[in-house]
């Protein structure tokens, strides 16, 4: 059910107490209460979190400096090493991760046939074939240095998820 509700292109509103199932789509909460609805970005987990970085906020006298001329209300880098990782959030990151390498694998593979035709000497006798031969080469040259780099940053995002602990 979760890997058809992502697949979906369109919005969903939906309500649950299952927190997996929450965390696993929700990009957006939508706190209702007291007359008033209040929208946070991110899962149920980021929902909680900026709630409670809310409240403690508001309990913390502001603007009171510490020994050393710290503010007081200084806990952001603590809590957030704190904060357990979701596992859906690194299931859809290593997710992420999978496609981009077949990604990168097929253009790699498109990549080495088209090297080789550009090799042939007789596709060099059809300007039109050799024109277009070349344009897709290039074409696929730059998609693979952006899902290279791409690549790259969503293990780097999923080595400090998991660093995090």
């Amino acid at each position: 059910l979760m890997d058809s509700l992502r697949e979906y292109g369109g919005t969903l509103v939906f309500v649950s107490h299952d927190r997996y199932f929450l965390d696993g789509l929700a990009t957006k909460v939508l706190e209702v209460g007291n007359c008033t609805a209040i929208q946070y970005l991110g899962n149920y987990e980021d929902y909680l979190y900026k709630k409670k970085a809310d409240t403690e906020a508001a309990q913390e006298p502001q603007g009171v400096p510490e020994a050393g001329g710290r503010q007081s209300g200084n806990l952001g880098s603590r809590e957030r090493s704190k904060r357990k990782v979701n596992p859906y959030k690194i299931q859809q990151l290593t997710e992420k991760i999978e496609k981009m390498e077949s990604s990168i694998h097929t253009h790699e593979t498109r990549i080495t046939a088209l090297s080789q035709r550009l090799a042939s000497e007789d596709l060099y006798r059809d300007y039109t074939l050799f024109r277009a031969t070349m344009e897709e080469h290039e074409r696929l040259q730059e998609e693979l240095t952006r899902f290279m780099q791409e690549w790259e940053n969503l293990q780097a995002e999923l080595m400090q998820m998991t660093n995090d602990d």
